[in-house]
């Protein structure tokens, strides 16, 4: 799920610019991920919701599926931006727990591992600096208890536009089995609910 703004004329916003050059130069197949843009904007500037409408372009071009249209907001209309998210939670049937530091990441890639016993998941978690975040703790449902959330550090390199993490595929027992036994199997497209740490805990992988 995105929510962009458009800057000067159809570009995207600073902290925006190397994830949507790493994604106009990527070659990667993202047939299965399904997506939707909320595009911000004033329809009194020329390029009105340029970014959105080239985000989500690109994201088609590459095999993308939109589940919802794009929406075009002008000056932040709250009945368009209310619309839009009711239509998300009866479509994704996935929602964030209010008051809490959880959000919604996407699967864009898994890359088994043979030699590791492990599975490197590319995540797009929106807004996530990097630079500020040594490990992500991982629920595969929002009715899991956060305390069984399983804890992984991020692999990836600070500039990556896309969030790595590795996954043991030897989940035959413990507390993290179930998760680790879904996250072992996921494919692009799977979302999950993800929180940044800054520091990595011990017993996480």
């Amino acid at each position: 799920m995105f929510i962009v703004s458009t800057h000067g004329e159809g570009k995207p916003p600073t902290r925006a610019v190397a994830f949507f050059a790493s994604l106009q130069n990527a070659a990667i197949n993202l047939a299965g991920v399904q997506f939707a843009v909320l595009a911000l904007g004033n329809r009194s500037y020329e390029y009105f919701c340029a970014f959105g409408k080239a985000l989500h372009a690109r994201l088609i071009g590459l095999g993308a599926a939109a589940r919802v249209p794009l929406v075009e907001v002008h000056n932040h209309d709250m009945a368009v931006i209310t619309h839009w998210r009711e239509k998300l939670q009866l479509t994704f049937e996935l929602r964030t727990e209010e008051s809490t530091d959880w959000v919604i990441a996407t699967v864009m890639e898994a890359q088994p591992l043979p030699e590791a016993a492990a599975v490197e998941l590319a995540l797009y978690v929106q807004c996530l600096e990097q630079a500020e975040a040594a490990a992500l703790a991982v629920r595969t449902s929002r009715h899991q208890p956060e305390a069984e959330a399983f804890i992984a550090r991020i692999v990836s390199d600070p500039q990556s536009p896309f969030t790595s993490i590795r996954v043991p595929t030897d989940t035959a027992s413990g507390r993290y089995a179930r998760s680790l036994q879904k996250l072992a199997a996921t494919e692009s497209g799977d979302k999950w609910l993800v929180k940044t740490l800054e520091q990595m805990p011990d017993g996480g992988a």
